[in-house]
Parts: structure tokens; C-alpha cells; sequence
């Protein structure tokens, strides 16, 4: 089973760590919600915990590795109205829930988010 996570660079956009998280995102399989190239937000699949997740996005960075914030997606983040999370409703249903299990999201919550 994966786990669904929301990476967000909240460093500077012209610098070498950006390029750097860009290049780390695209080879995770990185997706945006509007399945276009990643900037500074994406969201990835993968069966590893979030701390590794934060190593394979950072490996490499120059200086301060905490310009990435890494959250996990799960039922209650996605039920929540508030959450930033909901604007990845449609990518999560239309790519990622056709073709992987995970962990913390539940294919009942999701259509329940939809009705």
C-alpha cells in the first residue's frame, strides 16, 4: 500500500534547491492538479514514509533542507473543507484511486467527498 503526499518548495523559485526539488519531484512521479509541469507544489504516490520522502525531495539541496514541507493526504485532511489538500480532489480521483491502494485513503470517504 502507498501513502498519498502533498510536497510543497517554499524556498526561493530561482535558486539551485529549486531546481534541485524540481528534478527530485519529477524522477517521484510528482503530478499537479492541473497536470501541468510542477512549480512549487505536487503531490506523489509512494510506499515509503514521509521522512524518506523529505530526504529523497532535499538530497542534494545547498543549505536549509526545510524549504520543503512534505504532508500526508489521508480521509480526515480531505473531508476537512479548510484543508489545502481538497485541491487535489479531482487528481487524486481521476489518477492516483484507479490504480493504487492507500493506506490512509479510503475509496468510500472519496466518493462521499463527491456526492
Amino acid at each position: 500500500m502507498n501513502y498519498l503526499y502533498q510536497a510543497y518548495f517554499t524556498g526561493q523559485a530561482s535558486g539551485k534547491n529549486h531546481k534541485k526539488f524540481l528534478e527530485s519531484a519529477a524522477l517521484l512521479n510528482g503530478k499537479t492538479g492541473d497536470y501541468r509541469n510542477i512549480e512549487r507544489l505536487c503531490v506523489i504516490s509512494h510506499h515509503v514514509d514521509i521522512a524518506t520522502i523529505q530526504l529523497l525531495l532535499t538530497d542534494g539541496f545547498v543549505g536549509k533542507k526545510n524549504t520543503v514541507e512534505i504532508e500526508e493526504i489521508t480521509d480526515a485532511t480531505l473531508l476537512d473543507p479548510e484543508s489545502p489538500h481538497r485541491l487535489h480532489i479531482d487528481l487524486i480521483g481521476n489518477y492516483f484511486l484507479p490504480h493504487s491502494k492507500y493506506k490512509n485513503i479510503s475509496k468510500k470517504i472519496f466518493n462521499q467527498i463527491n456526492s
